[in-house]
């Protein structure tokens, strides 16, 4: 398998959510633009860069009463930064020196630079008081960018640091991933686009491996009713997954909370975990104090579909990264899932992987009798197809270029649209 780590690459540009829903801005009677909400989730990536796409975090845009936004998970997981946006100009803000939290016991601190490339082909930064970028129309917020072919131009990168560590230029992070794409949670609202197929058995292998580094029982064989998707055949709810009374007696889960664990089996030897979803297993941290005590929802996945969703590799790239019999990839058979290469991410951190147990842990998901399984993944060569985006909805014409889901009959894809 290969590991795929976190980038030093260029600029930043965000796509807002709300741009799928409806337009960033509006014009103003005077001519001026009137910016939207921006609140959202974005897939910040690189673009423009010799290292562009390579890896993926999500970050959450939330918006203070004073009308400023904040960026969890930004530049580095469970941090967070300021971020003010001119409603009729449509320019956003980026202050450079902010605090960013904590960490390994020191405050860290948010650095902004503007990055040239000299003669030498080397890059050159220098801080600046604020990074500066305009939200586009159709919802995009970008940073200025180097020229992908010619290197001319500027860029902003982002770094967290101690005061002391951005002097010595020992930085705990110094990104400059430049787009933020348009993304979701993809927990259902509700379950009209499901139907119900029967009961199955749920063994997690998320959690279990913390009771069993506590010396608590393992909790096993789970029953839990089982979705179907209406509109992606292949795809399947388990509801509430960690429902179950012995979850909150095991003193992990800290409070109720209805979740999901989604997941899709276009292709039965590599089952892929629909990120951004929410488990509903609620763990409460910092705990040494009760009121400082803090409740982090938890987002079930495994490499599978992280590759799939988070980075955008189309199936059959993800099955070869599984080219190990040693570590081999989630499958089906029969009436059994197996779910393997587990990872977790949780509040401020929702795509970050985490662990805590063996890598080698596995969950597994008995199937009701009859269901639609393997069956339905062979190809209806004679339907039209329809496409969808990476959320679920339907798009009657994909732009080119723009990945998409395609179906045709009973089998589903995930294509670049040409």
């Amino acid at each position: 398998m290969v590991n795929k780590g976190f980038i030093f690459s260029a600029s930043l540009v965000l796509s807002v959510l709300m741009a799928l829903l409806c337009p960033a801005y509006t014009y103003a009677q005077d001519g001026e633009k009137d910016v939207k909400d921006i609140s959202g989730l974005y897939l910040w990536e690189s673009e423009g860069h010799v290292l562009k796409g390579l890896s993926r975090i999500v970050v959450e845009v939330c918006r203070n009463e004073d009308g400023s936004f904040i960026i969890s998970g930004f530049p580095c997981p469970e941090k967070s930064a300021k971020m003010t946006v001119d409603q009729k100009s449509g320019k956003i803000r980026i202050a450079d020196n902010q605090n960013s939290g904590i960490h390994q016991g020191d405050s860290v601190y948010l650095y902004c630079y503007s990055v040239t490339v000299n003669q030498d082909s080397r890059y050159i930064k220098k801080r600046v008081e604020a990074a500066y970028g305009d939200v586009m129309e159709d919802g995009t917020i970008k940073f200025p960018c180097l020229d992908p072919d010619t290197r001319e131009g500027e860029e902003i990168w982002f770094g967290m640091a101690t005061p002391e560590g951005e002097s010595d230029n020992n930085f705990i992070c110094l990104y400059g991933w430049n787009k933020f794409m348009p993304t979701s949670y993809n927990t259902p609202a509700d379950l009209s686009d499901y139907h119900y197929i029967g009961d199955g058995v749920f063994t997690d292998g998320w959690f279990n491996p913390l009771l069993r580094k506590q010396g608590k029982p393992e909790i096993k064989d789970v029953t839990c009713r089982i979705w179907r998707s209406n509109s992606v055949s292949t795809r399947y709810l388990v509801e509430d997954p960690y429902g179950d009374e012995r979850w909150k007696s095991s003193g992990l889960k800290a409070m109720n909370k209805k979740g999901y664990l989604m997941f899709d089996t276009m292709n039965p030897k590599c089952v892929i975990i629909v990120p951004l979803v929410s488990s509903g297993m609620m763990m409460a941290e910092n705990t040494d104090k009760e009121e400082n005590a803090r409740l982090s929802e938890y987002y079930l996945m495994n490499d599978e579909g992280h590759w799939f969703y988070i980075y955008g590799d189309d199936i059959d790239e993800v099955i070869g990264e599984f080219d190990d019999p040693e570590v081999p990839a989630s499958s089906v058979e029969g009436n059994m899932v197996t779910f393997r290469n587990l990872s977790l991410g949780k509040t401020g951190a929702i795509s970050e992987c985490k662990w805590w147990g063996s890598y080698q842990d596995n969950a597994t998901l008995l199937m009701p009798e009859g269901w639609a399984g393997i069956s339905d993944i062979e190809a209806d060569v004679s339907a039209s197809p329809r496409y969808f985006n990476l959320q679920g909805m339907e798009v009657s014409n994909p732009e080119p270029g723009s990945i998409v889901i395609r179906k045709t009959g009973s089998k589903t894809e995930k294509i670049i649209f040409r």
